[in-house]
């Protein structure tokens, strides 16, 4: 457009060729302006939404803890309890004096055998056999396994056997007879263990 021809120009179409001209420059300039500030927005809302849950996992892993934590100081005095069963190593003379103490306690003829060249060990305890052999009356053996089982040191048993035998005394001697005896208080039974025990 020549600069004459716009003097030629009635006012009316000078205003609304200035007014084009003046949109087209807006226009240009927000193309030029917001396009790029519209993208740095974007950036920064992604860049938001990305710190967002982060935070957010963050937060999880923190309650996570904090409920970790909370189940860890309940089971804590467990813990201990539970490692109390376990037979302290090079302690083997104390565990059989407690054993013979409970025979002794019941009235239990009892023969141990502890196994120790035999252990099965894991990461962190042995696994140690022990068999047990032992006869006395029907209340007696009873009695000898309740304090068995109530015992501080955690004693698996494999297989048992439990057999009665019927014994006659004559004298000075004692007949295994097999049949029915004249007096039942003396009625033996025998109970044989085989056992696992846990030593750390």
């Amino acid at each position: 457009m020549n600069l004459n021809k716009l003097k030629n120009l009635n006012f009316k179409k000078k205003i609304s060729y200035l007014g084009l001209i003046f949109l087209a420059a807006s226009l240009l300039i927000v193309y030029l302006a917001l396009i790029p500030a519209l993208d740095a927005i974007k950036i920064k809302r992604a860049e938001i939404v990305t710190q967002k849950i982060e935070l957010e996992q963050k937060l999880n892993k923190e309650k996570n803890m904090a409920s970790l934590s909370t189940k860890v100081k309940k089971v804590e005095p467990f813990v201990d309890k539970l490692m109390n069963v376990y037979i302290n190593q090079n302690r083997e003379l104390e565990f059989i004096t407690t054993l013979e103490g409970i025979a002794s306690e019941n009235n239990i003829s009892q023969s141990l055998n502890l196994n120790l060249d035999n252990s099965n060990q894991t990461s962190s305890y042995n696994i140690v056999p022990l068999e047990i052999s032992a006869s006395g009356t029907y209340n007696n053996l009873l009695a000898y396994l309740i304090a068995l089982e109530t015992m501080n040191y955690y004693i698996n048993v494999t297989s048992w056997q439990f057999s009665s035998s019927k014994t006659v005394t004559s004298g000075s001697s004692v007949l295994n007879a097999g049949k029915q005896s004249p007096s039942p208080s003396g009625e033996h039974y025998t109970l044989r263990l085989a056992a696992n025990t846990y030593w750390r």
